[in-house]
């Protein structure tokens, strides 16, 4: 389970662009890039472990590990073998966009992670990998894709996986409307189980940019969603566990929403709380400083 002081924990990850290694130090990681400029960091924290993915380049996912008060880099998980290295020349798969971890239990250490890689070749549907860990062995175990993956629809841009379920986002599919698919795990096979697409959604609405699962809880934003009118305000859609399916049980919107506010973009939660992002409010006069 992630506390609301370990979602503030993910803020301590920063990005800078200096050279060509990782580091650790008190209680803060610097991932480094050489020569790479707008590239796109991401994170997550289970107990004293970390994911930082990255998409720089061919893309990477590195885990740290808590060390009294250090953070040691324990593994880069890579898409190895899956691209061919002409490909990776001609479209970056941007392996490491989206990242996430999960443990059997609150007080246990992850034993699954999820990278997801967006513009995965040949087609640049997308994918998702997952990785297993068995005590300080991390190996992949799947790659999952949409069974109706096409072109562009930017599967893998937001994940989560919480113990034997998989959600990944693809919100560039059907002209930008964006959808959510579930994947669950038998053994060691992850099938696609459901896919996400609540029925008033419309083109450009992106939803699937940002998601979360927690405690069988998937919240999904859709922060290009219009409301009351009003164009890129933002909605987050609340999905339940009903059986074997998930079922739409709310539909959430700022009650201040206005124009291009995004509400929705960013999504974590904890417990029975759920944090919304929306980059674009104009706060205390500040046009897009967020909230």
């Amino acid at each position: 389970m992630k506390t609301v002081q370990q979602f503030i924990l993910i803020g301590l990850v920063l990005s800078i662009v200096v050279g060509n290694r990782s580091q650790a130090a008190g209680d803060r990681i610097v991932v480094v890039e050489a020569g790479t400029r707008n590239y796109h960091l991401t994170s997550d924290i289970i107990g004293d472990t970390i994911i930082v993915g990255t998409n720089a380049h061919m893309g990477a996912a590195r885990v740290y590990v808590r060390s009294g008060k250090n953070w040691k880099e324990r593994v880069e998980l890579l898409p190895g073998g899956v691209f061919a290295p002409d490909e990776v020349e001609r479209d970056t798969p941007a392996f490491g966009t989206s990242v996430a971890l999960t443990a059997p239990h609150e007080l246990a250490s992850p034993d699954y992670a999820i990278v997801g890689a967006p513009r995965d070749n040949p087609a640049t549907a997308g994918s998702a990998h997952i990785f297993n860990v068995r005590g300080r062995t991390w190996k992949r175990q799947a790659r999952i894709v949409a069974a109706d993956a096409a072109k562009g629809d930017g599967f893998g841009w937001a994940v989560g996986i919480e113990r034997n379920v998989a959600v990944v986002g693809a919100h560039l599919n059907d002209s930008s409307l964006g959808s959510a698919y579930v994947f669950v795990r038998s053994g060691t096979q992850w099938r696609q189980k459901q896919k996400l697409v609540p029925g008033d959604l419309a083109r450009t609405n992106e939803f699937g940019r940002a998601l979360v699962i927690h405690e069988g809880v998937i919240a999904v934003g859709a922060p290009n969603h219009t409301h009351s009118g009003v164009r890129f305000t933002g909605a987050v859609y609340v999905f339940v566990r009903d059986g074997d399916t998930w079922v739409q049980q709310t539909k959430l919107t700022a009650p201040d929403a206005a124009s291009a506010d995004n509400f929705g973009a960013a999504l974590a939660m904890s417990g029975k709380t759920l944090i919304v992002g929306a980059p674009k409010v104009d706060a205390k006069g500040k046009k897009d400083s967020g909230a």
